[in-house]
């Protein structure tokens, strides 16, 4: 009994899938276009951080306290915007005329 359960519920699932797969493909082939692969570059916005030198004028002071001014470079981070290409794959349909 649980056999015979087993054999017609594989066979249930093998007919529906042999129905639904062909309805796939009558679909595809019967509206008269065909799906084509292109890629296509695609701006993307994205921000880098980089590190931009700057002068700084500081006060220091000698051994004897005497106090004097000297010029010194320092870097600060700043963001920047870069604009950089992407490749991307899409489907685009194509009709198909003879």
């Amino acid at each position: 009994m649980f056999r015979v359960l087993k054999l017609s519920c594989a066979a249930a699932v093998c007919v529906l899938g042999l129905s639904v797969g062909n309805s796939a493909k009558a679909d595809e082939c019967g509206c008269g276009y065909v799906m084509k692969k292109i890629t296509i570059c695609e701006p993307v916005v994205c921000y880098e951080t980089r590190q931009v030198p700057y002068q700084a004028c500081i006060t220091q002071y000698d051994h004897c306290g005497k106090a004097y001014e000297t010029h010194v470079t320092r870097y600060r981070e700043v963001q920047i915007k870069v604009t950089k290409e992407r490749h991307v794959t899409k489907y685009v349909k194509v009709p198909t005329h003879y």
